[in-house]
């Protein structure tokens, strides 16, 4: 036709649709809109059909980001429900009165006894576990966590499988073992310390020297049914025997990692061989040459054949034979093993019925969560009840009036206050220790064979700060004096009851302590003997049995005795032992405990009560008061008496400020902060000195020190004069 139009061709035309439009999905208004595009004639048409689908796929964008905003909403509310299943869980065992409770299995990974089943699953996992794991677990499905053993978490102690099941051997012979060996355990602590942290520190094993042929080495047995005994005791639930809980490690590590991080050296060469016992040989030979410290690293492809019939991981890590002139030795600086196990549910929970309430308790809702799980960041030594020795004595002289007034202060932040109680001859109980008080006075004589008016007309005069405190407040305090104090300072007393041998003894103390109305509220500290004859006097009194150490004797007798606590000198103690008494329902006490290392040890442990010289507010305050008092021609220096521990002073050269270092750091939370408040004297202020602090962190702060607007040094020797008070608080 003549006025046809002639419509050239696209150059580059589409191809065929790609497969992504037959199997994906689109919404059938999305549809519509493209067929428009394509069937309309008018451009107006296919411009609106164009800009709607355009709309259309916005509007379907947006609503897949809500559905994902949703999603991501859920699964911060399934991590809040699995913060909130601890306390939740906890609420329904506490309300129920059959004992229903989740099985045994409560001691979690830091050996501390859990409140229920679900506390104890939740504190173990929340860090472990994916929000993705928990829903998993949760509903009922494997899923694998993986747990790191080394030799210092717990500490390990020699000649102890207690604390630590791991053990560590080395020795030096014409070759390595034929097979792991039973005896050569490291032999001293410092062998084993050295090989808990990465930090240059080495436990090494040398040849003797003119020896010919010798290789030194060293065998390191990871425990892996005590990693899970551990870890995950409610898999054990069915298990008896040694055979059958080996059985049952073999069955759940469903991978293993093991290092050694060493070095070592020979005649020829530096090479040295990590290994691992398989069946009846050494075998996956890892080797590697070089004068520093190097990592052996392996991963099997098959890991059940590692684990020995006692449930032992077994490595040797040697080096090259001496030669009879140039010795060989083989170090280690430290040796772990990540082990993956397998589980479920089922694994820790003894019924069917029991898992649905647990897993019905996610949705629970209650209004006490929140403060519940907040307070889980304070630093478990919160938790503790710490009990001054002889009072404060610390800070005053044991068994005096000041040392039992000084156990309510701040510093001391005491739960209980601990003296010893003696009979004077005219029949007073007074707070001595000793049979004597030859020690702690300026007098002569057994306490039985004076009478209370001989025995304060003496002074004490041994103890600490003895010059600071009033010679009228130094005499020896009775029993009912003792009472006073406590109600005042408003601390428990705890009271040891030294020597009673008659009837009349117990009376005459029960009736003291019914006189100043502590019949409920004492705590009385003797052996069994003692405590029978008074449970005869009280019902109500409460006990803490002072024993040699926890047995199973000592644990009948204080379930006998009732409402009574067990007692034993911290260096006794064990975790499966303070775990036996718990069990029993005993609380445990231990004493006395002065240094931080030995107090968060019996924390792991999870005793119930600390008796100390030196003052719980190191551990548990948040904040710390300081009076530095700086004189002309002498350095400052801390003023003890106002003081809540003494810091350590020191010039940092770098910024020309003086870094205060506390004694005792504040214990860490997770977000922590800290401010330090100046207060400074009138006089102070008039001379033209100003100061200020930066740097509040939990070991420290640093004070800069003005004279006149001018930075100086104030641990120097010059002429300022001047003092301030600081407070710092922890947030």
């Amino acid at each position: 036709m003549a006025n046809e139009v002639q419509i050239p061709l696209d150059p580059n035309p589409l191809g065929p649709m790609e497969p992504i439009f037959f199997t994906g999905t689109i919404t059938p208004l999305s549809q519509v809109y493209a067929n428009f595009v394509r069937s309309k004639l008018f451009g107006k048409h296919v411009r609106e059909a164009l800009a709607r689908g355009i709309l259309i796929a916005s509007i379907d964008a947006n609503e897949a980001k809500d559905i994902a905003r949703i999603a991501n909403v859920k699964s911060d509310e399934t991590a809040e429900r699995q913060d909130n299943l601890e306390e939740c869980w906890n609420a329904v065992v506490s309300e129920t009165t059959d004992g229903a409770e989740v099985i045994e299995a409560r001691v979690d990974t830091e050996g501390v006894r859990q409140t229920s089943l679900s506390a104890r699953l939740l504190k173990d996992f929340t860090d472990r576990l994916t929000k993705a794991q928990l829903i998993k677990f949760l509903a009922g499905e494997d899923i694998e966590v993986t747990v790191t053993s080394d030799f210092n978490t717990p500490p390990k102690v020699m000649g102890s499988i207690v604390e630590n099941g791991n053990i560590a051997r080395c020795y030096v012979g014409a070759a390595i073992p034929p097979s792991p060996p039973t005896g050569f355990e490291y032999g001293t602590q410092a062998a084993y310390d050295a090989i808990k942290k990465l930090e240059g520190t080495l436990s090494t094993q040398s040849t003797n020297t003119g020896v010919n042929a010798s290789v030194p080495w060293h065998v390191i047995q990871f425990n892996g049914l005590w990693i899970l005994e551990k870890n995950f005791p409610s898999i054990f639930k069915n298990a008896t025997t040694t055979a059958e809980k080996v059985a049952i490690v073999k069955n759940k590590i469903s991978a293993m990692t093991y290092t050694i991080n060493g070095k070592g050296s020979g005649p020829s060469s530096t090479s040295t061989t990590m290994a691992v016992w398989q069946n009846t040989i050494w075998t996956g030979n890892v080797t590697k040459t070089g004068t520093t410290i190097q990592e052996f690293k392996q991963t099997p492809s098959q890991y059940s054949n590692k684990i020995d019939a006692n449930g032992l991981v077994n490595l040797i890590f040697y080096s090259t034979a001496s030669d009879g002139t140039v010795t060989s030795s083989v170090s280690i600086d430290y040796t772990s093993i990540d082990l993956t196990v397998k589980f479920n549910i089922s694994d820790f929970v003894a019924t069917k019925a029991q898992h649905e309430e647990l897993k019905a308790y996610v949705d629970a809702k209650d209004s006490q969560i929140a403060s519940l799980i907040s307070s889980k960041t304070k630093p478990i030594l919160n938790e503790i009840k710490f009990i001054g020795h002889r009072g404060m004595s610390y800070d005053a002289p044991e068994n005096s009036t000041p040392a039992f007034q000084l156990t309510g202060s701040s510093k001391a932040a005491f739960w209980g206050c601990e003296t010893d109680v003696r009979l004077t001859k005219d029949g007073i109980w007074v707070c001595m220790h000793d049979d004597t008080i030859d020690r702690t006075t300026n007098g002569t004589g057994k306490v039985s064979e004076l009478t209370l008016a001989q025995i304060q007309s003496y002074k004490i005069d041994t103890g600490n700060n003895l010059s600071f405190w009033d010679k009228t407040t130094l005499i020896v305090p009775t029993l009912e004096e003792y009472l006073r104090v406590c109600r005042n300072a408003k601390v428990i007393p705890v009271i040891e009851l030294k020597a009673a041998t008659k009837a009349a003894d117990y009376d005459s103390f029960m009736s003291v302590i019914k006189k100043m109305g502590f019949e409920s509220k004492a705590v009385v500290l003797s052996d069994y003997v003692n405590l029978v004859e008074l449970r005869k006097r009280s019902e109500v009194i409460n006990f803490h049995l002072a024993t040699t150490g926890i047995s199973t004797t000592t644990i009948n007798q204080a379930i006998a005795l009732r409402n009574c606590a067990i007692t034993a000198q911290n260096t006794t103690l064990t975790q499966a032992l303070v775990e036996q008494a718990h069990e029993a329902g005993l609380e445990v006490s231990t004493w006395t405990v002065n240094d931080i290392p030995s107090t968060e040890l019996a924390t792991w442990y999870g005793v119930d009560y600390i008796t100390t010289d030196a003052g719980a507010g190191r551990f548990i305050n948040r904040s710390k008061t300081f009076t530095l008092r700086k004189e002309a021609n002498a350095a400052m220096t801390s003023h003890n008496r106002y003081a809540s521990e003494t810091p350590k002073l020191t010039w940092d050269t770098t910024l020309n400020e003086t870094r205060v270092s506390f004694d005792y750091p504040f214990y860490d939370d997770l977000n922590f902060g800290a401010t330090a408040y100046l207060s400074t004297h009138t006089a102070t202020k008039d001379a033209g000195y100003t100061f200020s602090t930066h740097g509040e962190d939990p070991n420290g702060f640093y004070l800069v020190c003005y004279k006149n607007n001018v930075k100086f040094n104030p641990l120097t020797t010059n002429s300022e004069n001047f003092w301030i008070s600081i407070l710092v608080e922890a947030f």
